[in-house]
């Protein structure tokens, strides 16, 4: 995937040509376990997400979560930003935990957030030192690297006019909750019982129900049913698969 130094540090900051250097000349990527956040900052970005294409508009920010398959179609573009960054880098605190595991990066449908934000001359800026700070090899600051993303982060949420995590007084069961929303997006075409994840997760089922709930509003078993049928529709909407092959992609035949 990335070069070993940007998984040791847990973040990397590129134009669009430089992140398909980094991407082993790939402009393709699964984002795996880290998350995106894409900037349309001089012009619009062409791209695809889960195989479907869409144009990032001008002052515009795309927000991506998981394991999702993105791939950037202007592959010549040295002028819009994309931020990768993983939970261990980022998550610092209880808010920046809230923060990651809003619904800007855990959206169901769309799969990805793309939202409208007022990329100001201040944050052109921020970006463009940034970028200086790479080239004259002075090493990225993680503070910065980590305020700017707190910044549209929080911008985002802003415009999505929605905060939809309760108060939560014990960091580890964001932690937990994280982890499972990780393991649903690897297994849940093949594992839709709760105790699956909950002995991944050194739990019980009833414990992560519970933390889910609390969290999310929803029992472990609703969030693994919706995440299935939320896939079902996006294939039979989007695909030419019928619907014997969909249940058979998403392991309805072997489903006990």
């Amino acid at each position: 995937m990335f070069r070993e130094d940007i998984k040791k540090k847990g973040f990397g900051f590129f134009s669009v040509e430089e992140f398909i250097a980094v991407n082993n000349g790939s402009p393709e990527i699964n984002t795996s376990n880290y998350f995106f956040i894409v900037c349309a900052l001089e012009k619009s970005l062409r791209y695809t997400i889960c195989g479907r294409e869409h144009e990032l508009p001008v002052n515009h920010a795309l927000y991506i979560g998981i394991n999702k398959t993105f791939k950037v179609l202007n592959i010549q573009d040295d002028e819009n930003l994309i931020i990768v960054f993983s939970s261990d880098f980022y998550e610092r605190s209880l808010y920046d935990a809230q923060l990651l595991n809003s619904e800007l990066f855990f959206r169901p449908d769309p799969y990805v957030s793309l939202i409208p934000i007022p990329i100001s001359a201040m944050k052109k800026d921020v970006s463009y030192k940034l970028k200086t700070h790479r080239e004259n090899n002075t090493g990225l600051d993680a503070i910065v690297i980590h305020n700017v993303i707190e910044m549209l982060i929080t911008d985002g949420l802003t415009q999505l006019k929605s905060f939809p995590l309760k108060t939560i007084d014990d960091p580890v069961e964001l932690e937990i909750l994280n982890k499972f929303q990780i393991l649903l997006q690897h297994h849940y075409k093949d594992e839709k019982q709760v105790t699956f994840y909950a002995e991944r997760l050194y739990i019980t089922p009833k414990q992560l129900s519970t933390i889910a709930e609390k969290i999310t509003g929803k029992r472990a078993k609703e969030m693994i049913i919706e995440k299935v049928v939320q896939e079902s529709l996006r294939l039979l909407r989007h695909s030419m698969f019928t619907i014997s092959e969909i249940s058979e992609k998403l392991g309805f035949d072997n489903d006990s």
